[in-house]
């Protein structure tokens, strides 16, 4: 109904991701038959055939090659990693990558670094993704045998492991921030597969935000976010899991550094204030109308229309 009532004195539609999850592109069809450019935008590699365990019964509902399809229907497509764009390509040319944003005035730094009491080892995702989780559960369990640590879920209330101590806690909006602050570090573990490669960073940049030091995969676009041993750490195998997370957790002056510097990476790059203006240019280039300078209302809308990554 609402892409029937869309009008033609529309300067250009946003797309993210799909207008319906399942079936053809038969309503984004529609869309474009109404003569509005459209610029559409994804942040994970949805052309893939990953279905969560919980939605495992409508896979065949997911149709795979709908993506490459509103891809050559659109005028601009806008991804977040280079990864996404060499999929973009096969379709069509006018693709530009707009990475995962933080909007810095939100996620604030943590006051400090020193730990107070048993270490806390932070994740935070969706239930779905707490299998990236898992995949680094081995390696903490031999942390544990020689340093005393929590770690703390975001997102899976009920989430345990055994022979861990596990604290955990249902995601929510308002309360977000003040729950990464409780991070002593943070990790986003993830499989080398090609469905984590399309993933766009939000976890680690979250912990970036707020001053959290970081680990986390070299795989995707965090081998591009971290710099190895300045801004964070990289662990590619169970050792190198072992040990950074063990140097951070006994040097106080490490953790000062990558909270600094992780900080400053998100700032300088990854903040809603750098890349807004970059996705305005292409609106007003797609749909030819003159340039219009940012206020930070603008800023914080175009935050939170899709440059960025879901929850999970």
């Amino acid at each position: 109904y609402r892409v029937a009532a869309l009008k033609k004195e529309w300067d250009v539609v946003f797309l993210f991701r799909e207008l319906l999850p399942i079936g053809p592109a038969l309503l984004e069809r529609l869309l474009v038959r109404k003569g509005i450019p459209v610029v559409y935008d994804f942040d994970a590699a949805i052309f893939m055939p990953d279905v969560s365990d919980a939605n495992s019964a409508f896979r065949w509902l997911k149709s795979t090659r709908k993506t490459g399809t509103i891809c050559r229907l659109s005028t601009h497509v806008t991804v977040g990693n280079e990864y996404l764009k060499a999929h973009v390509l096969n379709f069509t040319p006018h693709v530009s990558v707009i990475p995962t944003t933080i909007d810095t005035d939100r996620y604030t730094p943590k006051p400090s670094v020193d730990i107070q009491g048993k270490p806390a080892i932070g994740w935070s995702g969706s239930f779905s993704t707490l299998k990236h989780l898992g995949t680094v559960v081995p390696a903490l369990r031999i942390l544990k045998r020689s340093i005393e640590f929590r770690l703390k879920v975001i997102g899976s209330p009920d989430c345990a492991f055994e022979g861990l101590e596990v604290e955990s806690k249902a995601w929510n909006a308002h309360a977000e921030v003040d729950d990464l602050k409780t991070f002593d570090i943070g990790i986003m573990p993830l499989p080398d597969d090609p469905w984590a490669k399309g993933k766009c960073g939000l976890k680690a940049l979250q912990y970036m935000a707020v001053g959290v030091p970081t680990v986390a995969s070299p795989v995707g676009v965090n081998a591009t976010i971290i710099q190895d041993g300045k801004n964070g750490f990289l662990a590619a195998s169970e050792q190198e899991w072992v040990e950074k997370l063990s140097a951070l957790l006994s040097n106080r002056a490490l953790r000062e550094q990558f909270a600094e510097e992780g900080r400053r990476t998100v700032e300088e790059r990854f903040s809603a204030k750098v890349q807004a203006p970059r996705l305005l240019e292409i609106l007003e280039r797609v749909s030819g109308k003159p340039p219009h300078r940012l206020v930070p209302s603008d800023e914080m809308a175009l935050g939170v229309v899709g440059i960025g990554e879901n929850a999970g």
